[in-house]
């Protein structure tokens, strides 16, 4: 057997010794400390250098003018409003692209708004709402602010919170007056209750120097015994503004008085269509209720059912407004005998808006049938 020497035998031992686990091996455990803190400070200057959400890159894919197929591009989203869409490329450069010409944005979005939104869609409104309200504080962005008071104002409106509704609008086009979410404005278009709270609180609306305030107040107070005159004034005057979006709405709400007062013929609703077929698409779907409405009152039913159901599957911004449209369309074959027409709209109705009250009343009765 060879005999080893001491300093053989001393090198041996320290070959076994990198054998050891490496948890009790002490000269693997400096080689591992060293490793763990160049990963610790390789991560940091990771972190230092990766850009911060509200900077990284965004995708906005849109039509060019003249184009018939969209084009994506990347860059960083300066601000996205009904007009326009404001983007800055890496280099530099900024570019406004037509907000009609828009088809979507991908973009980085806090972790309580994406909560909101999976809230919102389970049908938990008042917990989507209070996942929004956290998040507008964290957000840096103006645009993608508007678009959190824009989920706020859809969960109001589901949740007939016509004061919420409002107030989240307002917000809206506070900084944005052509903001591309007019068709969710909470005017009354559908018979609904206000509260007198809320009618008391829109009387100072009709003189205030905002047209959208305005607009909003006449529309709450225009079949008001005292208030109505100066809300049909005031509509009247709106009817000039020149903003597109008041101009519109202000005409098509004064049709409510025509309504009320059973002022409908032929020749009126034949210029009520034609002003809507002119009127920008995402607003139609309240101006084309009260078309509906006015084809009911003529005695036309099938007319009226027509005209109703281009709200719930073509005009369909305005849940509120979609949804009771369903609902009359159906009572209406209903009443006229058509059962078998009316209850595939009903099921339509409990299909599209489980959330509305419209589907609560007839989900009982579709249960039993």
């Amino acid at each position: 057997m060879a005999t080893l020497s001491t300093a053989e035998a001393r090198d041996e031992v320290n070959k076994m010794d990198d054998l050891r686990s490496p948890l009790t091996n002490p000269r693997f455990q400096d080689r591992t400390e060293c490793h763990i803190t160049f990963l610790i400070l390789f991560s940091i200057l990771l972190v230092l250098r990766a850009p911060s959400p509200s900077f990284a890159e965004d995708r906005v894919t849109y039509v060019p003018e003249g184009a018939s197929s969209a084009v994506t591009v990347l860059g960083n989203v300066d601000d996205y409003t009904g007009r326009r869409l404001t983007l800055r490329t890496k280099s530099g450069a900024v570019r406004f692209l037509p907000a009609e010409s828009v088809q979507s944005i991908e973009t980085i979005y806090d972790p309580l708004h994406l909560k909101g939104i999976e809230q919102f869609q389970s049908g938990d409104h008042k917990a989507a709402i209070e996942s929004f309200r956290q998040a507008i504080p964290r957000e840096p962005r103006d645009w993608v602010e508007r678009e959190l008071y824009s989920w706020i104002l859809k969960c109001a409106l589901r949740e007939q919170d016509l004061t919420g509704a409002i107030e989240a609008f307002l917000r809206i086009v506070k900084n944005d007056p052509e903001t591309r979410h007019w068709g969710l404005a909470p005017l009354i278009w559908v018979p609904q209750s206000v509260s007198e709270g809320l009618r008391e609180a829109a009387r100072p609306w009709l003189v205030s120097p905002h047209a959208p305030e305005r607009l909003l107040g006449a529309s709450l107070l225009l079949l008001e015994p005292v208030y109505g005159e100066p809300a049909e004034r005031e509509l009247d005057r709106l009817s000039r503004d020149t903003n597109i979006f008041i101009t519109t709405y202000a005409k098509a709400q004064l049709w409510r008085l025509k309504l009320g007062a059973r002022d409908v013929n032929d020749i009126v609703l034949a210029n009520w269509k034609s002003q809507i077929d002119r009127m920008p698409r995402g607003l139609r779907g309240g101006p084309q209720y009260l078309l509906s409405r006015g084809f009911e009152l003529n005695g036309d039913i099938r007319r009226a059912v027509a005209e109703s159901l281009w709200i719930p599957f073509v005009y369909v911004e305005n849940e509120r407004v979609a949804a009771r449209a369903l609902s009359d369309s159906a009572d209406l074959l209903r009443r006229s005998g058509m059962e078998l027409e009316s209850k595939r709209l009903f099921q339509e109705l409990q299909l599209r808006y489980p959330w509305s009250s419209e589907a609560r009343s007839t989900r009982g009765q579709l249960e039993g049938q």
